[in-house]
């Protein structure tokens, strides 16, 4: 199986841009509208999936903590939206930055 590039003669490329319009070395746009509502879903359900800091004196900004592995994080809102198609490195740069991993000395001492 050869996945290589296969060689084009020189100025196939050009005459592909002029006769479609399209510039290859630039991708594609993105429909903002869809984006938004995506990143709108994956805001809300990081909300659903994640809890309030026990101590806000702590704290400036509201933090939340979310529950479990962003990677199983993802596999639940594929499974509860299984019309968005979207991959792990989009669910992650949508995710809301206020919503972090506690560490285990966020939890205090018993």
């Amino acid at each position: 199986l050869n996945l290589s590039i296969p060689d084009f003669s020189k100025g196939t490329i050009t005459r592909l841009r002029n006769a479609t319009g399209i510039n290859f070395s630039n991708p594609l746009p993105v429909d903002k509208s869809v984006a938004s509502e995506l990143k709108e879903a994956i805001e809300k359900f990081a909300v659903e999936n994640s809890c309030d800091v026990p101590d806000m004196r702590k704290e400036k900004k509201s933090i939340r903590y979310y529950y479990n592995y962003l990677i199983c994080l993802h596999a639940t809102f594929l499974q509860e939206h299984p019309l968005r198609e979207v991959s792990y490195a989009v669910f992650c740069s949508y995710w809301p930055k206020n919503i972090i991993k506690p560490r285990i000395e966020d939890f205090g001492t018993c």
